[in-house]
């Protein structure tokens, strides 16, 4: 397996050195998931969120993840050397390296309940999209479809104390087992493949109602709401924004549930214009709404965290299931 494996010593700079990463993880046909679970079998934690988000980017990555990757794809130690050897060259020559990640705010842990432990697909990552300066996400272009907006502008009218009356009668949403829809569609919230990308990636998007999956639920917790997943393959899990949710252009996908997460906090904020329901924000980037990429209507689009644009692709209802 290891002979069929590219030579790292082949790469000319960074962004080549993490393609030769890329063709190597494609010829073990080992998915995101099992190598998390493979490293952390070898006791070296390797998120597969970490894994999908060193590949799509084009910097050297650290030289611990780097060779925790290796060893979950199963090479041996003198491939890892090989590896990591090439990766220094490339660093002295001026390659700049990923930065070391910031330390994390320390939460208390929450209790354990019986559920196995979760292995989402990945939060706060791509899978091959490229990242623009900034860690904004470029995808290819969908045919087009324009949102359907406010008549006069495509930024949210200004709220009268009118407005402001009619959005408070909305109330709060109901909490429990739920459907979460598009306002502009009627689709469900669900998870599905990563739309316009070659490598799919298991993320949320607007889905038949028939068939969206995972059963959710709409949990409030200080300071807002939590939307839970409950897969019957991987557990309990919470909807959470990519990269954080510090950023603009960042899709959703399901994750850990950890308490005291931004990036798993939601607010509704109620809405009459340009349609009923509510805006969706995540705690992580309240000055942002979530909604259908590009505003579209077909089915199994992903959501993304992005400029509020006053359009019925970012406005949401929620149903109780009883």
């Amino acid at each position: 397996m290891v002979e069929d494996w590219p030579d790292p010593r082949d790469a000319t700079d960074a962004a080549e050195f993490v393609a030769a990463m890329r063709t190597l993880r494609a010829r073990t046909d080992l998915s995101y998931r099992v190598l998390e679970r493979r490293a952390a079998k070898a006791g070296t934690p390797l998120p597969s969120s970490t894994i999908s988000g060193a590949l799509s980017r084009d910097t050297l990555p650290r030289a611990d993840l780097l060779a925790a990757f290796l060893r979950a794809c199963g090479a041996d130690e003198a491939t890892v050397e090989r590896w990591l050897a090439a990766r220094a060259d490339l660093a002295a020559s001026g390659q700049a390296p990923e930065p070391e990640p910031v330390a994390p705010e320390i939460v208390p842990e929450e209790p354990r309940g019986k559920r196995p432990k979760l292995l989402w697909a990945a939060a706060g990552v791509v899978a091959v999209v490229a990242l623009v300066t900034g860690g904004l996400l470029v995808f290819d272009d969908p045919p087009p479809e324009p949102p359907a907006a406010l008549p006069s502008s495509s930024a949210p009218a200004p709220l009268t104390t009118a407005t402001e009356a009619a959005n408070a009668s909305l109330g709060t949403p109901p909490t429990g087992r739920a459907r979460v829809r598009l306002a502009h569609t009627g689709l469900c919230v669900g998870e599905g493949p990563e739309k316009f990308v070659r490598e799919e990636r298991i993320v949320l998007g607007q889905q038949d109602c028939a068939t969206a999956s995972p059963p959710m639920s709409v949990e409030a917790v200080e300071g807002g709401y939590r939307l839970l997943l409950h897969s019957p393959e991987h557990g309990e899990g919470c909807a959470t924004v990519d990269y954080g949710g510090t950023s603009a252009s960042t899709l959703l996908a399901g994750d850990h549930c950890e308490p005291g997460r931004p990036d798993q906090r939601f607010v509704f904020e109620p809405v009459t214009v340009p349609v009923r329901g509510y805006l969706l924000k995540s705690a992580a980037g309240a000055e942002w709404c979530v909604g259908v990429y590009k505003g579209s209507s077909e089915a199994g689009v992903q959501l993304i965290q992005d400029r509020c644009d006053g359009t019925a692709a970012q406005v949401f209802l929620v149903d109780s299931v009883v």
